[in-house]
């Protein structure tokens, strides 16, 4: 009759220890921070959603016109400010 041994066991049921095997962690010690490239824009490229951006800080600032917010808000991102 044949019995089911694993590998690992001696007879009558005991388990031989195995070799543990150093591993190397590849991890960094310390959280590492990776930033996505900047996106150039060319001088001219305002949007709408910049210009509304924009405005709308000025709007919360000091309050005041929508229309005068808006154009200072353009003048100032196409002056790079």
């Amino acid at each position: 009759m044949a019995t089911n041994r694993s590998r690992n066991s001696k007879p009558g049921g005991t388990s031989v220890a195995t070799r543990s095997r150093s591993v190397r962690s590849v991890a960094p010690a310390a959280p590492v921070e990776v930033a996505a490239p900047a996106r150039r824009q060319t001088p001219g490229a305002v949007t709408h959603d910049m210009i509304a951006a924009r405005a709308y800080e000025l709007w919360k600032i000091r309050g005041g016109d929508a229309d005068q917010n808006w154009h200072e808000a353009e003048q100032l991102l196409r002056n790079g400010m």
